[in-house]
């Protein structure tokens, strides 16, 4: 199976990763109109995220060196949301 056909099957998807150089698979994700958890240490936050965060199925949650235990609440509660 190709990774455009996986994509389009999913309900929701999450990259909570400490930090991605550039962010593409979030903004994959979104033009295939998959709901994405995604936060805000990744490149292309600043041009897509940021701006759009209102984005329908976009959510971006604010991540730092300190704010671990929050972060996990904030994907688990997420998660729940759309479950």
């Amino acid at each position: 199976m190709h990774y455009y056909e996986l994509l389009v099957g999913f309900d929701l998807s999450a990259f909570p990763s400490y930090y991605e150089p550039w962010g593409y698979t979030p903004l994959e994700s979104l033009a295939f109109h998959v709901p994405t958890i995604t936060q805000t240490l990744q490149d292309l936050n600043d041009y897509t995220f940021q701006i759009n965060k209102h984005w329908p199925g976009n959510s971006v949650i604010n991540r730092t060196d300190s704010n671990d235990k929050d972060v996990v609440n904030k994907i688990t509660s997420t998660i729940k949301e759309y479950a």
